[in-house]
């Protein structure tokens, strides 16, 4: 991981010299035969009064050791973590744990700093992303790397337990670790106060009403507005506010107004509109709704009003 290019030069306790952090190298022995870490060559640019200059350098040889399976763990400071409860999937007995990791330095084993106990949980896979280094904080006395790791955790109830119980999050085991805990609630994710976090989560499965519910409320209003489209032919004033942007804008909400414009009769769409309609409902759905889904956030309240004002257009060509 390379430095800023603003990076300044710094004293390194010699007298008349200075040095510059320019990266930082996170290397992984392939097994205990490794005990050297080879010359790094590098050439230096510079230009005087007479021209360029060209100022070849090598780093000196370090001996290592990479025979132990187990090593001191490295220093790490201002412990950040994050965990993120799934528990929609709790009525086939499934609950996925994410677990995320930022620090100064590099940041250890997951059992290292967190309590990793399940009261009536098994864990199924425990998936290591592995480490990453992604900056080098060189404005303390000491150049030390900024480090993120993250954990995905799959558990399954175990059998005998009730359908109704409590989850207790991942406990911190060193004091100053900052930890904030959030689930979903349905598409969007919500935080979770640490003293319920702590104490017990109630997770239940969703009784098979409260989907059907508002289904069936959904298709009832889908009747009624395509009974009263076809009875009367709206104004354009009238048009114009048929839809409107939701406030707030979640993606529920944006993804079934899309889809009620998707299913307009009324609507006189081109080709390449709908293809673009299509294609945007698709990206949505992708987005919030599956697993493996872009990371980006799309601008939800920018898309609704431009196929909100579109949709006035196709009436007027209808």
């Amino acid at each position: 991981t390379f430095l800023d290019e603003k990076v300044q030069s710094r004293g390194c306790g010699r007298p008349g010299w200075r040095e510059t952090p320019l990266a930082y190298l996170l290397l992984a022995a392939k097994d205990g035969s490794v005990d050297q870490i080879p010359a790094l060559y590098m050439d230096l640019d510079f230009v005087d009064a007479r021209g360029p200059v060209v100022l070849p350098v090598e780093s000196q040889i370090t001996l290592i050791d990479a025979r132990p399976e187990r090593v001191a763990p490295r220093p790490v400071a201002g412990l950040e973590v994050i965990q993120i409860l799934d528990d929609r999937e709790i009525a086939a007995g499934r609950i996925t744990l994410e677990v995320k990791a930022t620090g100064r330095g590099l940041v250890p084993d997951l059992s290292t700093f967190l309590r990793t106990g399940f009261d009536g949980l098994r864990a199924e896979e425990i998936k290591d992303q592995g480490l990453a280094v992604t900056a080098v904080d060189s404005a303390a006395d000491d150049v030390a790397p900024v480090s993120e790791r993250n954990w995905l955790l799959r558990l399954r109830t175990a059998e005998g337990t009730p359908a109704s119980r409590e989850f207790h999050f991942l406990e911190p085991m060193r004091g100053g670790t900052k930890m904030t805990y959030k689930r979903y609630a349905d598409a969007d994710i919500v935080e979770v106060q640490p003293k319920l976090a702590l104490s017990g989560l109630s997770l239940y499965p969703r009784p098979l009403w409260h989907w059907l519910v508002p289904a069936t409320v959904l298709v009832a209003l889908s009747g009624g507005v395509g009974w009263w489209v076809r009875r009367r032919r709206p104004e354009p004033a009238a048009q114009t506010a048929r839809y409107q942007v939701p406030e707030p804008a979640t993606p529920f909400g944006v993804i079934g107004l899309l889809r009620r414009m998707q299913a307009d009769t009324s609507l006189e769409w081109s080709a390449a509109d709908r293809l673009d309609l299509d294609e945007t409902i698709q990206r949505l759905e992708s987005r919030f709704f599956d697993r493996n889904g872009d990371d980006a956030e799309p601008d939800l309240a920018g898309i609704t009003r431009r196929w909100v004002a579109m949709t006035v257009r196709a009436r007027r060509l209808a």
